[in-house]
């Protein structure tokens, strides 16, 4: 089986490939809008790297009451293969076999990098998940939990999702049509990326804020993988209807397939229907 090679340029020049200061692969799809609820909740969103053995363990909300139950979950993951190679978005959750949807595939530096996305929710539970049979050059998984309980803040929880390859370029996505508020306000945003090399610069970026950085993506949850939470309250205000995040990649090449974002909405009053006397 092929080996995956790590996309930082050195190794693409030893390869023979030439490397330009600025770009985004060819075949890079822009992040758009997936999923989108208004609850009485939130979301969790917990990554692992599966490089070359293709297992691992997602710990979701342990603390978490029983009560609240699990709206929704979506499982992300890269897998990386040759040219040669089947594509395969096969991999078992908690035992439960599933099968992906590749929501983009990009065929860069002699390989190929598939994007995949899969509704887990009826095999994801709060606590331990367990992750078995992905392909060995998986580069990581992250798990994406929307859950409620009328005790929660009323919040919009908006999925974005795609596939993009690029170095030293400033990529974003856009949050669209939510009405913040509340008080107090709360809001939170995952970045979800893959082949992120400690000691080359990158920043996660929210509505033109650096929240983290200059080394954001650093494989954090295992070879090539990261799945960061940024607090992001404080750039954001109330009566808001749009939001940004980005990635700044200034020496790292990254892969982003997701991106979440979570903030507490304003809730209209209900004003109760006006009886009207009848005449008798």
């Amino acid at each position: 089986m092929a080996d995956i090679k790590s996309l930082d340029s050195s190794i693409l020049k030893s390869l023979g490939t030439e490397v330009s200061a600025q770009w985004i692969a060819s075949g890079s799809v822009p992040l758009t809008e997936f999923y989108k609820k208004t609850l009485n909740g939130d979301y969790s969103a917990v990554g692992v790297g599966l490089y070359g053995t293709g297992n691992g363990t997602i710990v979701i909300g342990e603390s978490i009451p029983s009560d609240f139950l699990i709206e929704d979950a979506f499982l992300y993951w890269v897998v990386g293969r040759g040219e040669d190679e089947p594509l395969d978005t096969r991999g078992k959750l908690n035992g439960t076999p599933i099968q992906g949807q590749v929501i983009a595939t990009i065929n860069y530096a002699l390989q190929y990098f598939d994007f995949i996305r899969a509704a887990v929710t009826e095999a994801v539970k709060f606590g331990s998940n367990t992750l078995t049979d992905f392909p060995y050059l998986t580069l990581g998984a992250s798990l994406v939990v929307v859950y409620s309980n009328p005790s929660l803040s009323p919040k919009t929880v908006i999925i974005n999702d795609g596939g993009m390859l690029f170095q030293q370029q400033w990529v974003s996505t856009t949050f669209e049509n939510f009405n913040a508020g509340g008080l107090p306000l709360q809001a939170h945003s995952t970045y979800i990326v893959g082949d992120g090399t400690e000691f080359l610069e990158d920043q996660a970026i929210f509505n033109n804020v650096v929240v983290a950085g200059p080394d954001a993506f650093r494989s954090m949850d295992g070879l090539y993988w990261d799945t960061l939470t940024s607090g992001v309250s404080s750039f954001v205000t109330s009566g808001d209807t749009i939001a940004e995040a980005a990635i700044n990649s200034i020496d790292d090449i990254l892969l982003w397939i997701a991106q979440v974002f979570s903030v507490t909405v304003k809730v209209e009053p209900l004003i109760p229907p006006r009886i009207r006397g009848v005449k008798l």
